[in-house]
């Protein structure tokens, strides 16, 4: 597991010119002037430290990065940057990297601030690699755009082979020389959540945010709900189960807002068809078409065979047989004709049966239409019912 520690060297104005020790929440203490080297050597006790990339502002203090190297080693090599990188790659065993970046005090013009962000975004995907998992960020002694944009610049790598990523911060302002290393996990925690939360608007996965509010009996009661949703078990247990998830205490919150809103929809249905016809809407809104088209075919089948049989045969796989095969002479000609292609796409898509080579061809527009269509089919028979 191959770690990369992101330092930010601080700017002449910093005052701390004396020792301090330096305390992390492991216990472990690191003594030194400034905190670049006893990160470092706490990470390398921790984790395969690998990789080393320092930002350094032109008008940074150049000790922090000689101290960093070792003051034995760098005594005739001041400001001497590329002699600095290999030192430090020595005595670390890490391939290092010193960005020097122009005072962000100093920027005065819209080119300047690009070629600012861009040299960032540079030397960060020159480090980044798929031997990473873990990211170590000192922020101590950084500007707070440096922070904003190396934040941002790191977070996309989760979805590539980045695992985690570690804040750090020592408040260098307060004057006992012993100084408590501040962790910051509540970034990690959110970055899941942001992962979990995009998984559920993407693909639908209601699962994943759930779980991260709810205790450890509960999560295992949404699991089973989630798969019985993913199944598509039409009885009334699941619909029951989801609608108890809504009412919970713990899904009110503001981040599962949208969640408990779909979930609490989905459940208000009363009949197969209509729970059909929700879960379709649910994941077309998520352009998950071919969830979605086998769905709405499936309530279109409910609903005909509820008409044709009456209420109760629609979970009977023989009456939904029979149904399936008369709901063309339901419909006038333009909508039986619509429901012949949804049949053959739903085939298509649920087994692989293709009579039309111009299926395997189909586009955005044409599943959007199809879906489109398929709605009305569904209302006309819902009109039915009710009447």
């Amino acid at each position: 597991m191959s770690t990369m520690v992101v330092l930010f060297t601080p700017s002449k104005e910093n005052i701390l010119v004396e020792k301090s020790v330096y305390k992390f929440s492991n216990g472990s203490t690191a003594t030194g002037m400034y905190f670049l080297r006893a990160m470092t050597r706490y990470v390398k006790g921790r984790k395969d430290l690998t990789k080393i990339l320092i930002f350094a502002e032109e008008d940074c203090e150049i000790r922090a990065l000689e101290e960093l190297a070792g003051y034995e080693n760098t005594k005739a090599r001041r400001n001497d940057i590329k002699e600095l990188e290999r030192i430090i790659s020595e005595t670390y065993g890490a391939k290092t990297s010193i960005t020097v970046l122009p005072s962000i005090r100093c920027i005065k013009t819209d080119e300047d601030n690009i070629e600012y962000q861009q040299t960032l975004l540079r030397a960060i995907i020159q480090h980044l690699s798929t031997d990473i998992e873990n990211v170590y960020i000192d922020i101590t002694y950084a500007n707070n755009i440096s922070v904003l944009l190396t934040l941002g610049i790191i977070l996309p790598a989760r979805y590539v082979s980045l695992k985690k990523i570690y804040i750090y911060y020592v408040n260098m302002n307060l004057g006992e020389k012993a100084k408590k290393v501040l962790e910051m996990p509540i970034f990690e925690k959110m970055i899941a959540l942001d992962e979990q939360l995009a998984s559920f608007e993407l693909s639908g996965n209601f699962n994943l945010p759930l779980l991260t509010f709810l205790k450890e009996d509960q999560q295992k009661e949404v699991e089973e709900i989630y798969y019985q949703f993913e199944l598509n078990d039409i009885s009334e247990e699941p619909a029951n189960k989801l609608r108890t998830i809504a009412t919970m205490k713990e899904t009110q919150n503001y981040f599962l807002i949208n969640v408990n809103k779909e979930l609490k929809r989905i459940s208000q249905a009363k009949h197969v068809e209509e729970l059909f016809y929700e879960k379709a809407a649910f994941y077309h809104k998520r352009k998950q078409y071919f969830k979605a088209i086998q769905l709405i075919f499936e309530a279109i089948v409910s609903g005909a065979t509820v008409m044709l049989y009456g209420r109760g045969k629609e979970t009977n796989l023989d009456y939904r047989a029979k149904a399936k095969n008369k709901i063309e002479k339901l419909f006038p000609p333009s909508l039986a004709k619509e429901f012949i292609k949804l049949r053959k796409m739903r085939n298509r898509i649920a087994h692989g049966i293709n009579q039309n080579r111009r299926y395997y061809e189909t586009k955005t527009e044409e599943l959007e239409t199809l879906f489109n269509d398929a709605i009305k089919i569904y209302q006309t028979i819902k009109q039915n019912l009710k009447s």
